[in-house]
């Protein structure tokens, strides 16, 4: 856990809230911290995850399906990728 994580935690176990103390503490930036703690800001891997077309699980099936086809001498190429996309998402992606 990250330091803006731990200050979060040390955080929500306060009494009385005081973020600058939280802060300097945890060696992270007060205005990060009060917009982390709000809400206001998520992580950055909570962004990433939230513009991903496919989630890790239609990820992982994907890769296993052109495995398959592969391992069976049919190799897709990248449109036939694409359209496998679209069906599994249900929406278009972005241009590669």
């Amino acid at each position: 856990m990250g330091s803006i994580e731990e200050a979060i935690a040390d955080l929500k176990s306060q009494e009385h809230l005081n973020i600058t103390a939280t802060a300097k503490k945890h060696g992270c930036n007060r205005s990060t911290l009060l917009k982390r703690y709000n809400g206001i800001y998520s992580s950055r891997q909570v962004g990433y995850n939230s513009q991903r077309l496919l989630t890790l699980a239609q990820l992982k099936a994907l890769i296993k399906y052109v495995n398959q086809l592969t391992k069976y001498g049919l190799p897709p190429i990248i449109l036939m990728v694409r359209n496998f996309v679209v069906e599994i998402a249900g929406r278009e992606p972005g241009p590669y």
